[in-house]
């Protein structure tokens, strides 16, 4: 698998997956990335692509939360 393959996670609509962060110390493999309106948790099983998924999301934009949206 290659970081493309999760482009729809970072170009989707705004508010449609967040990053929550679930430990402050871990960097980039401290997040869990959230589908909002599915209200599900997306899985990178892979930890080094993980790590890249998660600094395109974040390079992209898209929102960080300490919780997980109600």
């Amino acid at each position: 698998m290659s970081v493309d393959e999760f482009r729809r996670l970072w170009e989707a609509t705004k508010g449609r997956y967040v990053l929550v962060r679930v430990d402050e110390t871990s960097g980039e493999e401290g997040f869990v990335i959230y589908d909002v309106p599915d209200r599900s948790v997306e899985l990178v099983d892979d930890d080094e692509l993980h790590v890249q998924v998660i600094r395109c999301m974040l390079q992209a934009g898209v929102s960080v939360m300490d919780d997980f949206p109600k």
